[in-house]
């Protein structure tokens, strides 16, 4: 079948079916890429952008918005992938380039290519391969930089360039970001309009696509903001009063000359504030007492700021009313979708047409195409068309007293109806089901409620699964974010254990039937927590996790990082015996459950030798340990053949250990 017939095969495919009825979906549609991943409109509302994952590559399709016929369809060979897109004008479309580089995952690597609509026209327009021959230098022609590119700004008033950040390459990511305009079309640059201060830059735009606001990091991990309130006045640093280390620019008004921004401000939840760029005042718009706020949405001149999204359990949003096209959009769509996360991805320049996003806990993903003249919403395509939704178990929010009164959050997904009703014919003795207690990694990351492919899983195969935003977490304010710091090995791991315990008082599973899984951080805290309470678990299954802290400090990339020395200072101490306390390779001969360890040997994260010493602790202490190792593999397992084999071994594991019966 040639390439072209293939894409309009599975473009048919995706608008014409829906969701393959099955009593338990297969692994690998659950887990793998999904099919689709972006659907987007072109600002004249002639053409449906998609971004379609098959056969191991990403690839971009264009489709008549009018009879869903193929327009034009873009993919790359070998190491290359393509990444997320942008309508830059009517016709053309700019595209994050990935690599595939020691490691079976692409990455971002600042590169940036263009194509037409219709996909033709396609080139490197910004990077390291782009044009003739090397040069350090930004210059007025096209030519190879070696920089990391971001988008700043598409410009919609310039047909011909876009607004990028431009970060020279260092090991560190220490280097000043240069502002410059990139020609869509033959990759010439100007020269920088302004940089950073520090590193790890950021510039923000008004709706004239003038810069306004710069971010950097001070070489203190402290933030640095300079603005340009007006031309009399010129740029100017912000006073460190006005903000805090969660600031993040979301949309700047023209009109009063100010800045919206999530952030404290000398609170301990982050909410939606106003910022005059003269810095003469800051002004709280909206905070919540016991969550930060997630996300905001900025209308579509991006001078203002209509809705805000709050996770506290159930995500929810707050609607502004701001007058916008967008706005109303929104808040319609939010009472179609009643019960979905709901995002805009884009919408036509004159306000009609919209592409919306929505996802439950069982629905992966759904695009959906509103017309505001016609009053009509049509559904395009799914995220991941084989998954049924009826197939799988809904996730519930979870909330309990931890061992010292913190109130910690969660959420549990039980076992999928058909697998709990056959483990309960095949063992009508077991009233309880089987749990595994999911630990996400980070530490300074969350779970959130949503579709989550290893959860489901779990699930429809016979799981509860139990997952936990342990101290440590984002999300509830900066108390209890800092209260993980110097915890990792004991009141995060306690947190934890709590919650287990927790859970089965709950009835959510048998107090003989519990395993305990994470990857990264997860990991380590699968084996911490089993250490300090070593009767709790069935077994215990660590992916690319952590074991030897001392070991991490010095070898793992976080301390190559600009400030990454400094973040472990904060987070972990330089207390050398107190770090080996709580590192759970000295602590293996505490253990009782049986260990599945998994690595990939290119992690630069986590070093494969952090897998290698736990296997040799183990190994001396006489433990019983599974092994599974792929060699291109890094922080995790993207291929998914790989990450099917880890997925079938971790069931098996668990089959063995807490005596659930196989599903066909």
């Amino acid at each position: 079948m040639s390439q072209n017939l293939l894409v309009r095969w599975v473009v048919l495919l995706l608008f014409v079916s829906g969701p393959v009825v099955a009593s338990a979906a297969s692994l690998r549609a659950l887990i793998e890429s999904p099919e689709v991943t972006n659907v987007t409109i072109s600002p004249n509302g002639q053409y449906l952008a998609v971004r379609l994952f098959k056969a191991g590559k990403h690839q971009i399709v264009t489709l008549n918005r009018l009879d869903s016929s193929l327009v034009g369809s873009y993919g790359v060979s070998g190491k290359d992938d393509l990444g997320s897109y942008y309508w830059a004008n009517d016709d053309r479309i700019v595209i994050k380039l990935n690599e595939v580089r020691r490691e079976n995952r692409p990455s971002y690597y600042g590169q940036l290519m263009a194509m037409n609509h219709d996909g033709t026209r396609s080139d490197l327009i910004y990077g390291y391969r782009a044009g003739g021959g090397p040069t350090l230098a930004l210059r007025r022609q096209k030519g190879p930089a070696y920089a990391w590119a971001e988008i700043v700004d598409l410009l919609p008033a310039d047909d011909t360039h876009i607004l990028v950040s431009s970060t020279k390459m260092s090991r560190d990511g220490s280097k000043r970001a240069a502002a410059l305009r990139l020609n869509i079309y033959t990759g010439e640059q100007d020269k920088p309009i302004k940089l950073t201060r520090y590193g790890s830059g950021r510039f923000f735009t008004d709706q004239a696509g003038q810069i306004r606001l710069t971010t950097s990091v001070k070489d203190d991990r402290s933030i640095h903001v300079s603005a340009y309130p007006d031309k009399t006045t010129g740029w100017i640093e912000f006073p460190d009063h006005l903000y805090d280390e969660s600031f993040r620019p979301l949309a700047i008004s023209e009109q009063d000359s100010s800045v919206f921004v999530l952030d404290r401000v000398a609170a301990d939840k982050v909410g939606l504030y106003k910022l005059k760029l003269d810095g003469s005042s800051v002004e709280k718009i909206y905070a919540r007492d016991n969550v930060d706020i997630s996300d905001a949405a900025a209308n579509e001149e991006g001078d203002r700021i209509f809705a805000l999204r709050v996770d506290d359990g159930y995500p929810s949003y707050v609607i502004f009313q701001s007058g916008s096209a967008a706005a109303s959009v929104f808040k319609t769509l939010l009472g179609i979708f009643e019960g979905h996360m709901v995002s805009i991805t884009s919408g036509s320049r004159d306000g009609n047409l919209w592409v919306v996003s929505t996802s439950t806990d069982t629905d992966a993903g759904s695009y959906y195409l509103y017309d505001v003249a016609q009053e009509s919403i049509t559904f395009l395509m799914h995220k991941r068309p084989t998954v049924d939704p009826n197939a799988l178990a809904q996730t519930r929010p979870i909330q309990f007293e931890s061992f010292d009164g913190t109130q910690v959050f969660g959420f549990y997904t039980p076992p999928a109806p058909s697998n709990a009703a056959s483990a309960s014919d095949v063992m009508p003795e077991a009233a309880l089901s089987p749990m595994v207690v999911l630990v996400h990694g980070g530490p300074r990351v969350r779970d959130y409620w949503g579709y989550d492919g290893e959860v489901q899983a779990l699930s429809t195969r016979g799981f509860g699964v139990l997952r936990i935003n342990y101290r440590g977490s984002i999300g509830y304010g900066r108390d209890f974010l800092e209260a993980g710091n110097r915890q990792w090995g004991q009141n995060v791991q306690q947190d934890i254990i709590t919650g287990t315990r927790w859970a089965i008082a709950q009835g959510l599973a048998a107090e003989d039937r519990v395993c305990i899984m994470g990857a990264s951080f997860g990991a380590y805290s699968a084996l911490q927590s089993s250490i300090l309470a070593p009767d709790l678990y069935r077994c215990i299954i660590a992916a690319s996790g952590v074991y030897d802290l001392n070991r991490l400090v010095k070898d793992g990339d976080t301390s190559r990082w600009y400030q990454g020395e400094d973040f472990f200072k904060e987070t972990l101490g330089d207390d050398q015996d107190e770090l080996y306390r709580y590192s759970p390779v000295n602590g293996v001969s505490k253990l009782k459950a049986p260990v599945l360890i998994a690595h990939g040997r290119q992690d630069k994260r986590t070093p494969f030798h952090q897998a290698e010493d736990l296997r040799d602790a183990l190994g001396k202490s006489g433990k019983d340990f599974q092994w599974f190792e792929r060699k291109r593999e890094g922080h995790g397992f993207y291929d998914v053949e790989n990450r099917l084999a880890y997925l079938e071994l971790v069931l098996s594991f668990l089959n063995d250990n807490l005596q659930v019966p196989r599903t066909q």
